[in-house]
């Protein structure tokens, strides 16, 4: 059963702090020294075994979505991770393959979480360690869920990426200079790689920096999309925005003992 025990609390020198889940190796919360959370976190989410945590920043991985043989964005965002080290603005924290997981998905490698932050920044990296004899295959995303004021929340930083809309079921090439949400949406844009996103959430400016992962994923369910899920209150769709680092169309592949880290660089600009 999913206890409070779970929970961890860290805190920086300059007054912010984070909550984490190790049911998931899950961020739940980064607030900064005036109690401004960046972070969307649903008050109807379900702190149960086998259930993901609505909000934060689950983890997908070994696979996106439902591409592939396992459940939907794969078994680790229903794991927990162990604490490997923790002090003033950051937190590593480790899950290592099982016979649990090796009975769907036989490899075995160990996977670091690590969460540096302060007032304004926050970087999430993951770390994985290929400890197999064969060749691990795996695809991931960091499935961020920011808080905003949807009917202010716009994004910059996708022109000219294609992207496949999982709605329409469609391939296009995005022309807009900024996106404003104002229905439901559900893509994913290839080649982003080092490039920077800028978020207005309604009320703060984010710059949004992947390193090494490929590809973003936006997502918003909007009115109809809430309706279905139970663990969303009334209109919360309002509420959050889904900007998610991702490796999806190119699998990542890694030999023996080799090791692959991507990362979520946010900044606070106003």
């Amino acid at each position: 059963m999913f206890v409070s025990d779970n929970f961890i609390f860290v805190s920086s020198s300059d007054g912010s702090s984070i909550k984490v889940s190790k049911y998931g190796g899950q961020l739940l919360s980064w607030v900064n020294s005036l109690n401004e959370e960046m972070l969307y976190l649903s008050e109807k989410a379900i702190y149960s075994n086998g259930v993901a945590i609505r909000g934060g920043v689950p983890i997908c991985f070994p696979q996106f979505g439902k591409v592939g043989s396992l459940k939907q964005h794969g078994f680790l965002r229903t794991s927990v991770f162990d604490v490997v080290e923790q002090s003033s603005g950051f937190l590593k924290l480790r899950f290592v393959a099982n016979a649990e997981t090796c009975a769907d998905y036989d490899y075995s490698f160990v996977f670091d979480i690590i969460i540096n932050f302060n007032n304004t920044n926050l970087n999430i990296s993951i770390d994985v360690k290929n400890t197999s004899k064969q060749k691990l295959e795996f695809t991931c995303a960091l499935h961020s869920y920011f808080s905003t004021n949807l009917p202010l929340t716009t994004l910059q930083g996708l022109k000219n990426l294609m992207y496949d809309d999982k709605i329409q079921h469609t391939t296009n090439k995005e022309t807009a200079h900024m996106l404003e949400i104002n229905k439901a949406i559900d893509r994913i844009y290839y080649g982003i790689n080092n490039g920077v996103l800028v978020l207005n959430t309604g009320s703060k400016i984010l710059h949004i920096h992947n390193e090494a992962f490929e590809d973003v994923v936006i997502w918003n369910p909007f009115i109809e999309g809430n309706a279905n899920m139970k663990d969303l209150g009334d209109s919360d769709y309002s509420k959050f925005f889904c900007v998610e680092s991702a490796q999806i169309k190119n699998k990542i592949v890694l030999s023996h003992n080799k090791s692959w880290v991507g990362s979520q660089n946010i900044r606070i600009i106003t």
